[in-house]
């Protein structure tokens, strides 16, 4: 189980995940993000009454108790391809678990400017949220990956998981793709090969259960969507959950469906 927590806009945020909702308890926090354990067949119950945000998501989940012959055939020929390619263009894995990424600064800063930049260059708001990055690698319950050029040295690709004993979820991906187009391919062959070692990590260090962070759309997938479902996993479903538990977690909750209702407004 996942459980930390960490101080956003002036409110207590508690993070909870892959806990059954039958076990499930508030602490003091305002905000409980809660995201649902895959293994739960419960319904919420316990915890319907808080004033919430419920949001019901398709995700792809990997089974990691195969073995590792099985995980590889079932991913795509060509991105089978692009991970051997990937091998013989020297590109370097590496992870760093809670702590120690914590006692590499300059890593946790270069991630931070490479996601942000990505999607300025896509024109959107998203940003790293870098207080939720700390208290969950304070926790331990973080493990980061990056893939690096063996030739130059420069680290091309970032991924961020949030883990468990038994489960992983993928939460964070950033890439240079977006702001140096002439390693473009390098960039793509070097991030499919860090999805495939992701996995091989995961299950060495013993997780069955592998997310892949949801996708948009199971019978219209997009363009990420399909490139989550090019791994081979399941389309499975899961509800991710902002539980208020204070006044003040109320008006925030709030002020997120009220948000949700404009966009819904907008889109029809």
């Amino acid at each position: 189980m996942v459980d930390f927590g960490f101080s956003r806009f002036g409110l207590k945020f508690r993070e909870v995940m892959f806990q059954n909702s039958k076990e499930f308890t508030f602490n003091n926090e305002d905000v409980c993000l809660y995201h649902q354990n895959i293994n739960d067949v419960g319904m919420l119950d316990i915890i319907k009454p808080k004033y919430s945000r419920i949001d019901t998501q398709y995700t792809i989940h990997t089974d990691l108790s195969v073995s590792e012959e099985e995980l590889n055939i079932k991913i795509s020929k060509n991105f089978r391809y692009e991970i051997r390619r990937a091998q013989r263009e020297n590109i370097k894995i590496h992870f760093l678990k809670g702590k120690e990424a914590l006692e590499s600064p300059d890593i946790l800063n270069q991630f931070e400017q490479t996601y942000n930049n990505m999607f300025v260059e896509k024109n959107m708001s998203n940003r790293l949220n870098m207080k939720y990055v700390i208290a969950a690698l304070k926790a331990e319950a973080m493990v980061l990956s990056i893939a690096i050029d063996g030739k130059s040295g420069q680290t091309l690709v970032y991924h961020a998981y949030v883990i468990d004993e038994d489960n992983a979820l993928l939460l964070y991906s950033a890439s240079k793709l977006w702001t140096d187009k002439v390693l473009g391919n390098l960039i793509g062959y070097a991030n499919k090969y860090l999805h495939w070692e992701d996995m091989c990590y995961m299950k060495h260090v013993g997780i069955q259960n592998f997310e892949w962070g949801g996708i948009s759309s199971k019978d219209e997938p997009n363009g990420i969507d399909k490139f989550k479902m090019s791994f081979g996993g399941e389309v499975v479903q899961l509800k991710n959950c902002i539980f208020a538990n204070s006044l003040k977690g109320r008006l925030y909750v709030k002020v997120l469906k009220e948000r949700d209702k404009r966009k819904n407004e907008i889109n029809n």
